[in-house]
């Protein structure tokens, strides 16, 4: 093969490339899942600091350090301040959902369920109140968090 052919060959392989990429951005492009604009929180991404602080049978509970860090760090972890601050550092698009307060309870391998918070039993006789900025709210993992919003969950044992 002569330098001329060789030197064609190249190009046409370096076109072939170039279509392909091109095709499949476009291919993406495409099919890529919609967002719901009222879904979306963000589309270049958040760094918001939620304070959480939880307190069963009015002993406080430490949020440890280091929650969701790791080889693969969470987008929903806690940093050394230990005083309850959440950090939510996502990248890119942020849907509504993943900023939901349950999901810090998972990386924390915490239970949270209508019926046990922390392994304590919610009953009759146990109760577990939400504050959201100082007001009472309905109890809700499902919270979506926002940022310096102060969140409180108060579990109490009830006749004590």
């Amino acid at each position: 093969m002569s330098k001329k052919e060789k030197t064609n060959y190249a190009g046409t392989i370096g076109w072939v490339v170039f279509a392909g990429v091109i095709l499949g951005l476009g291919y993406f492009a495409v099919t890529a899942p919609r967002v719901a604009s009222g879904d979306l929180i963000s589309a270049t991404g958040i760094h918001y600091h939620p304070k959480l602080s939880i307190t069963i049978d009015g002993k406080p509970i430490t949020i440890e350090n280091g929650i969701g860090l790791g080889a693969v760090h969470k987008p929903i972890h806690t940093h050394d301040e230990a005083d309850g601050t959440l950090h939510l550092e996502f990248e890119g698009a942020v849907k509504k959902v993943d900023t939901r307060l349950g999901i810090f309870f998972t990386t924390w391998g915490k239970e949270w369920t209508d019926t046990n918070f922390m392994g304590n039993p919610i009953d009759a006789t146990h109760t577990l109140t939400m504050k959201v900025d100082g007001e009472v709210v309905p109890i809700n993992r499902d919270l979506l968090m926002k940022d310096k919003q102060k969140i409180e969950l108060i579990y109490q044992t009830l006749g004590q």
